[in-house]
């Protein structure tokens, strides 16, 4: 036995089962393209052969892929849910509340024990001291696993035993970071329109506010190493529209984000940094 399995190797799955084997966990781990699979064994992972194994091999199971969706597909459809029965799956795909609710009671109803996630964080960011991690699910069963998941971040919250609360606050806390966002594109078009350099602008911002980073990408044009690309920021856009009206609540504020983030899309920035979004303002 290990102490917790990896199911996923993205960018976001890698950078967890590298802090699970920093912190001296044992870790299995299993991932559909076994390449992603052999950086990992050779810093001392177990690698399965099949999701199935992968979940017996351990307690606890961390998935992390695209969405909820494919997490239950791939739970149903490649022989996890029987090892799973008695044991743990932590859940770091995306989603709305009501999708994360939906996958959970169906879990639950067949033995398993679930915790819902939210990762506030890049993948570069994981195990560092104010990296957020959000999980909601019953209490006992968040201390139980909180000795094997404390590494994943500094900033590691138990935030309800309702199961959709994380969903909820991660789609909060990324309109509101985006909010901000707003005002960085349109201060620095501002700026520019009276002859004043960005890096001006950047350096009057709060230096550990990631809004000054954004600044600063812009004043540098470092579009094309993104932590996440506009594409990835705008389907969690689309997401959190989708709540707005499953919720019927207003939807302008995101609708307003959407929108800039569409345009730049059309421009061909889909793949590149966020910062991008400038060039939408600088094109009128």
């Amino acid at each position: 036995m290990t102490d917790v399995t990896m199911i996923g190797l993205g960018a976001m799955g890698s950078a967890l089962a590298r802090a699970f084997i920093g912190a001296g966990h044992s870790v299995t781990i299993w991932n559909r393209t076994a390449a992603r699979m052999e950086p990992l064994v050779s810093l001392g992972a177990t690698a399965a052969s099949s999701p199935g194994d992968a979940t017996k091999a351990s307690p606890v199971t961390v998935v992390c892929i695209d969405n909820y969706d494919a997490t239950r597909r791939l739970i149903d459809e490649a022989g996890m849910l029987e090892p799973l029965s008695g044991r743990t799956v932590v859940q770091f795909g995306t989603g709305t509340p009501a999708e994360a609710r939906d996958l959970s009671n169906w879990l639950t109803a067949r033995g398993v024990n679930v915790l819902d996630g939210a990762i506030m964080a890049y993948p570069s960011g994981i195990g560092a001291k104010d990296a957020k991690i959000l999980l909601a699910g019953p209490a006992e069963l968040y201390s139980s696993c909180k000795p094997i998941l404390d590494c994943l971040g500094g900033d590691l919250r138990h935030v309800s035993e309702e199961i959709g609360a994380a969903a909820v606050l991660d789609m909060a806390l990324l309109t509101f970071a985006l909010s901000k966002h707003l005002g960085v594109w349109h201060g620095a078009r501002a700026c520019e329109a009276e002859g004043l350099g960005i890096d001006v602008f950047a350096s009057m911002l709060p230096p550990y506010d990631p809004v000054a980073n954004l600044a600063w990408r812009i004043h540098n044009a470092d579009y094309d190493n993104p932590g996440a690309t506009l594409e990835v920021w705008n389907a969690a856009l689309d997401r959190i529209i989708q709540h707005a009206d499953t919720a019927k609540i207003n939807r302008e504020v995101p609708e307003l984000v959407s929108s800039l983030f569409r345009r730049a899309i059309a421009l061909g920035h889909g793949n590149r940094d966020i910062a991008t979004v400038i060039e939408v303002l600088r094109a009128g």
